[in-house]
């Protein structure tokens, strides 16, 4: 066995005598199960030898905010494991001190796109925020200028900003599915001018349908514009979206997640 590296993720493939050998040592039960999670690594020497070996994920910890959980874990546990192995040094992101950066986009506009800071809560699975962002294409800049009297813009051009709502921890065969259908509209009305800006708000309700017995969301917008004295283009969004969303795990019941995000352009 000459990789460096050996991953099991999971106790129904075939196995060689090496392998059933290295599980003996690691103490695999009757099954060749090893650790808490569907992924267990064992780092090996070139010749063969085991040097390291842990659980592919934490395990001991209640979630992000018990003091022992460690974001880097997978990384430290490498670097452990290569260090071991007495080869050429790596760099590894500690715990302690990592600072967290946010995504921009960046173009010859301003603002160049927006930011969806994405929270879902559902029983026993805790809350998980995420965040992405998106540009903001040309037709949705001329749709946000400043309207001089209330008007309507439907939800579907907006579409590359409500994908982002997709959540977090359900399965990849449902995240990674697109919204066949967005309906709704958002209105937007003036709302005043002081000596710095004018003001536009924008509301409105947004139903997110994928294939049929698939997964859909349910959410309301609210949201603030402001312009420049002197120009009708969009200078800043902020908002917030509140909903629902109705995850439904292939045959299985469907299951209900409360949606809360925040929009916000980027830069400004």
């Amino acid at each position: 066995m000459k990789p460096y590296i050996v991953t099991s993720w999971g106790i129904s493939e075939g196995r060689s005598t090496e392998v059933e050998e290295l599980l003996g040592i690691l103490g695999a039960d009757k099954d060749g199960r090893l650790g808490n999670f569907n992924a267990y690594m064992a780092i090996l020497s070139p010749q063969g030898k085991l040097v390291y070996h842990f659980d592919g994920a934490q395990s001991g910890v209640s979630g992000r905010r018990d003091p022992n959980f460690r974001p880097h874990y997978l990384a430290e546990e490498f670097a452990e494991g290569w260090a071991r192995l007495k080869l050429a040094p790596v760099d590894v992101k500690k715990s302690a001190g990592t600072a967290l950066t946010l995504p921009e986009v960046t173009g010859s506009e301003s603002p160049a796109g927006i930011r969806i800071l994405s929270r879902s809560i559902a029983d026993e699975m805790g809350d998980v925020t995420t965040v992405r962002a998106a540009a903001i294409s040309a037709e949705q800049r001329k749709a946000l200028s400043l309207p001089a009297e209330a008007r309507t813009v439907g939800a579907e051009l907006f579409r590359s900003w409500l994908e982002l709502l997709q959540l977090p921890r359900v399965r990849e065969a449902d995240a990674n599915v697109p919204f066949k259908r967005i309906s709704g509209a958002l209105t937007l009305r003036p709302a005043g001018a002081d000596a710095n800006f004018r003001y536009a708000v924008m509301t409105g309700s947004i139903a997110l349908t994928k294939e049929e017995g698939q997964s859909s969301a349910e959410v309301a917008f609210e949201g603030v514009l402001t312009y420049r004295p002197d120009s009708a283009v969009v200078h800043s969004i902020r908002g917030v979206f509140e909903g629902e969303y109705l995850y439904r795990p292939g045959r299985g019941q469907a299951q209900p997640f409360e949606i809360t995000a925040a929009l916000e352009s980027t830069p400004e």
